[in-house]
This record gives C-alpha cells, structure tokens and sequence, in this order.
C-alpha cells in the first residue's frame, strides 16, 4: 500500500512564486533531474526556501542564478535576483524588494571555492572583452531587469514553481524555523515598502475626471495609469495600496455609464499594460472589498516606486501615438 506524501507547501508570496518560476525556467535546460541527487536537503517555506546541495551544485547555482546584464540589453539569470548574504557556511539569494528568497546552505571550503571560481571568471571575461554587468551587488533595479518585473504573475509561474517543488519534495527535510515565513533584504537594497498587514485604500476622490466626453477602456485605463504614478510621486499613495472599489474609481474617472461597460478592461489595462497593478490575495487587515472579489484585490505594485519613472515614459509615448 502506498506511503501517503503530506500536501505541497507552495509559497504564499508572488515575489517568491516569481522566483521559484525562474528558478525551474532555467535549471530544466541543464542536468536538473540528475542534480537532484546533489541536494542533501530541502526545507519549503511560504516565503523562502531552503537547498543544502553539495558543493559542487551550490557553486553551479550561484553562477547560473545571479543576474548578468549584457550588452544588448538582455539579461541572463533570474532578473532582480540579489546576493542578500553570505558567509561561511550558507548564501542567501533575495528578489530586489525582499519579496523572494533562496538559502543555498553549505561548508565552508564550497563558498571558498565559490569565490575562486567568480574571480576566474571575472578575469576571463576582462580577457574576452565581455562587456557583461554582474548585478548581484546592485542596489536598485538596472533597466533590462525592469520589463521582466513588470509582468504579472499568471499560471505559467505557479506551474513552474509547483514543478520545482515537486521534485524537490522527495529530498529530506532539514529543520529552519525563519523559513515559513521569512522576508528579508541587505540594507542597501530597495526595500519591501507594501506593508505585510495589508494595504491603505485609494480614496475615488483623489482621482481627477477625464474632459474626454466619450473615452474609451485604454484611454481610461492610461488616464489612471497616470494619476496613480502622480500620487506615487506626491507621496499621497504608496506601493501597496489597494483600489478596493474599482467600480467607483472608474466612475470618478469616466461616469457611471463606462464604469458599468468597462471597468474590468481599464483596471486589466493598468495592470498588463504598464505593470502598476496586480490582483493579489487579500490580508487581513485589507478594505473589504466588493463581495464578487473572491478573496481577492487588486494593489498597486509592489515594484512601482523603482519602476514609475519608466511608467511615465511610456505613457508619454502612448499619449504621443494617439
């Protein structure tokens, strides 16, 4: 009779969904089945999770996972992806944010190694003229790394990490009592300004009627776009906050009429066009929300403040080929 295996524990972060999705994107191109021997073992948690590979994996990890920004403007490796710590026996990999994090924890000569094998390669690509950027140490967000950021979590994220622990979950457990629920980030990195216990609602009434008599969902929706970025700007809204009402934001907007044609398309606009929303579960200490929300709300980003500048930009361009 079959032994029955406890429930996958999936994060309940989107930054460490993100993660974790990248994480899986990348290693499922190598030898990621046969290395699964090399993870002694694993410890899941809603917001972290904990590898103890040996040390030969730990030093593949490293290198394939850090964020290199190329020339072209491309970037290799899990963008946003930052080296938060390390010492002599663990290196702690955090998404820009603190929202997504990575322990690789190991023995003392494999981090020694590590360091070998960076400076090698650090002289290598002097030698070869690589122009390529090493971000792991970066403080804020280079600009190849932002489109990526800017796209929403959908189902392909969850199924790549639900993937990634899946085959993990056959690893031993090892006992690490920060990982269910552990946000952490280096001093200098840009910090997690969402707050944990929930979002401030983003009163209507801050928001300035369009003088378009007849306006359309996207002209509404950059319309939005652009008065949130401003109230980010004036410190009047902060990342986090909530539109728990989109109805009535959209009604402020553009009348009753539109919001009840197309106030799902303006806030999806905002959302999938420029980034600034996200529909993220909802917390405890949340406004309520419509009761058809479903345990939902939709936020602004947690990202906004690092990315408004290139939200502005292309609102600008929007505004210029209309």
């Amino acid at each position: 009779m079959p032994v029955p295996q406890p429930p996958l524990l999936l994060p309940h972060c989107g930054g460490q969904v993100r993660m974790e999705s990248h994480i899986w994107s990348i290693l499922r191109h190598g030898d990621w089945p046969e290395d699964l021997g090399a993870v002694r073992a694993v410890t899941p948690g809603t917001a972290c999770l904990h590898l103890h590979p040996d040390p030969i994996l730990f030093s593949y990890l490293l290198a394939v996972l850090e964020p290199i920004a190329g020339p072209d403007g491309t970037v290799t490796g899990v963008p946003g992806l930052r080296l938060a710590e390390l010492d002599d026996d663990h290196a702690a990999l955090a998404m820009a944010g603190g929202h997504g994090r990575l322990v690789l924890h190991t023995r003392a000569e494999a981090v020694a190694m590590w360091q070998a094998d960076e400076t090698d390669r650090a002289k290598e690509r002097l030698g070869d003229g690589d122009r390529g950027t090493l971000l792991r140490h970066r403080a804020t967000l280079h600009p190849a790394e932002v489109p990526h950021l800017l796209q929403a979590t959908d189902a392909s994220d969850v199924l790549q990490c639900v993937s990634l622990r899946r085959d993990l979950a056959g690893r031993p457990a090892r006992h690490h009592p920060q990982a269910l629920h552990h946000l952490t980030r280096r001093p200098d990195m840009p910090p997690a300004s969402v707050p944990v216990r929930g979002g401030r609602d983003i009163d209507p009434a801050l928001l300035t009627p369009v003088t378009d008599p007849r306006p359309s969902a996207a002209c509404l929706g950059d319309a939005l776009a652009r008065q949130l970025i401003q109230l980010l700007g004036q410190g009047r809204i902060r990342p986090g906050d909530v539109i728990a009402d989109p109805i009535a934001a959209v009604t402020r907007l553009g009348g009753r009429d539109i919001a009840a044609r197309c106030t799902q398309q303006v806030i999806q606009h905002v959302a999938h066009r420029y980034g600034l929303l996200r529909h993220r579960p909802l917390r405890p200490a949340d406004p309520a929300p419509p009761r058809q929300s479903r345990g939902r709300i939709w936020a602004v980003h947690e990202m906004a403040a690092h990315t408004m500048g290139l939200i502005a930009d292309e609102l600008t361009r929007a505004s210029a080929s209309s």
